[in-house]
């Protein structure tokens, strides 16, 4: 059964689960879809920093865009 799963995967590009003991333990994708959920798991890691950030006190200071430099 697994190695059917990972032939399907290969063969479709589409996620393949692997079952242990009936229930779902492993998935198994191709580079790419891989690539574009790491990409998108970092994107909103980093818009829950942003957020956090902008929501602590000590970053309410602001600045005019003209005194940047």
């Amino acid at each position: 059964m697994t190695t059917q799963a990972i032939s399907l995967a290969i063969k479709t590009k589409k996620p393949a689960i692997i079952n242990e003991h009936g229930s779902p333990r492993y998935v198994v994708l191709d580079w790419d879809t891989y690539k574009k959920w790491e990409d998108a798991r970092e994107d909103i890691e980093d818009t829950i920093r942003l957020k956090d950030a902008l929501a602590d006190p000590k970053n309410q200071k602001r600045i005019k865009f003209s005194g940047v430099k």
